[in-house]
């Protein structure tokens, strides 16, 4: 996703209080991260750089943001040792609660939509990496992972239903292409019924009280009495099919992550209708009692939508081509740096100079969302160059057709966008 997901890190930066917001850092172009094994080899030290080869300067969080400042997301992501604890939390967010927050947004889940071969996607941390790959999680590994690159996969639906739940403060809602089911006559047989996936704004939660978690969630707290790990028939000794009631099923969970404190909420599970479970959710390497859900709350994705809008507002904002005089957007840029089995025989994967997806990702108007629309370039190179105008040219003809609906006059046609590097 490259940094359009900057969005999920500052929701996880914003709740764990990893750093002041208003904080500014400093951004001279890279970072470097000594190698411990090596100590005295600067050869063998770890540059990351930020996009704007000559850096931003001083940089806070909100225009982190607005000009997708790498090198910022890499401290508060990863942590930077020459900071005191009192400007930046150790080690930053740091890979297990980042894990937690794209875990939150739907990253790594499949969402239920009424397709067939949805893909998962991937969040990974440090156990998928000993697994996957026979190796510990790096510090360089939480830099790449903190603005979108590195092992994270997403899936544009993913990537939209994740924005979309920053943008309507705070609930991930099952994506459907289906709005109503009709009979032979067309009448309603039943009418569209948002369906809820997760709660990730407390201040959101059931009418009971109750919040709704992910089913890897789930997995992770409930262990081997999850729900995944009762219906999934690969599960092995934990399948029992007369167990299985997704319909009825509850748990709880502790929500205060202090171990000296229990506070226990109850939840449920959304499981799509004619879910299968066949996608081997259940893992026992990933059982842990000690698991604390994410959750963000309402200021916070207020401050990330006030982001997403400083991004095609303020000067230097790498989204400012959409900044359209008859409706006002906010919106992320990304470009995602690759490598996969149809660019590398091609000879494009070169160290360095990797190929490039392009991303947007952007909702209007800003003070009362109606639209979201997320664009991607496979091999688009800029997402501000290639994906940005796919987006911006969505929106305009979504409000031509809604001002021609409503007799409204319509908005003059936009020249050529300019480019934004």
């Amino acid at each position: 996703p490259g940094s359009t997901f900057k969005v999920i890190t500052a929701a996880g930066v914003l709740e764990e209080n990893v750093i002041d917001p208003n904080t500014r850092l400093f951004d001279g172009g890279d970072i470097v991260v000594p190698n411990f094994y090596a100590e005295n080899d600067r050869a063998a030290d770890q540059r990351f750089v930020c996009w704007k080869r000559d850096g931003h300067g001083y940089v806070d969080l909100k225009s982190a943001l607005a000009w997708s400042c790498n090198v910022y997301f890499y401290q508060v992501g990863g942590g930077n040792l020459d900071l005191s604890p009192q400007t930046l939390r150790p080690g930053g967010l740091n890979i297990p609660d980042l894990f937690r927050y794209g875990t939150a947004l739907g990253i790594g889940s499949k969402l239920g939509i009424e397709l067939p071969g949805e893909l998962v996607g991937r969040m990974p941390d440090r156990t998928w990496k000993r697994i996957t790959h026979g190796e510990n999680w790096s510090t360089g590994d939480t830099y790449n992972a903190s603005v979108g690159q590195g092992y994270i996969n997403v899936t544009p639906l993913q990537l939209l239903s994740a924005v979309a739940t920053i943008v309507n403060d705070g609930t991930l809602h099952r994506p459907t292409l289906i709005r109503e089911f009709l009979d032979a006559e067309r009448n309603i047989t039943r009418p569209f019924e948002p369906q809820v996936l997760r709660t990730v704004n407390l201040d959101r939660a059931n009418p009971d009280g109750s919040v709704t978690l992910l089913l890897v969630e789930d997995m992770i707290i409930q262990g081997p009495a999850s729900l995944a790990c009762t219906c999934e028939p690969t599960a092995g000794e934990t399948y029992n099919p007369a167990r299985c009631d997704p319909q009825n099923y509850r748990a709880t969970f502790d929500i205060n992550p202090d171990p000296l404190i229990t506070d226990l909420r109850e939840y449920t599970v959304n499981v799509p209708e004619g879910y299968g479970f066949f996608d081997r959710v259940c893992d026992p390497i990933r059982f842990d009692t000690n698991y604390t859900p994410a959750f963000v709350s309402s200021d916070n994705l207020a401050f990330i939508r006030e982001g997403m809008r400083a991004a095609v507002t303020e000067e230097g904002g790498t989204a400012q081509p959409a900044n359209l005089p008859y409706i006002n957007i906010a919106g992320k840029t990304g470009t995602a740096e690759y490598c996969d089995d149809i660019a590398r025989p091609l000879g494009l994967c070169v160290f360095g100079a990797w190929p490039s997806h392009a991303w947007f990702a952007a909702f209007a108007p800003y003070e009362e969302p109606e639209i979201l629309v997320v664009g991607f370039v496979y091999n688009g190179d800029e997402g501000s160059r290639n994906a940005l105008p796919i987006v911006v040219e969505t929106l305009e003809a979504y409000v031509r057709l809604t001002n021609e609906r409503e007799n409204r006059a319509q908005p003059a046609p936009l020249a050529a966008l300019p480019v934004e590097q």
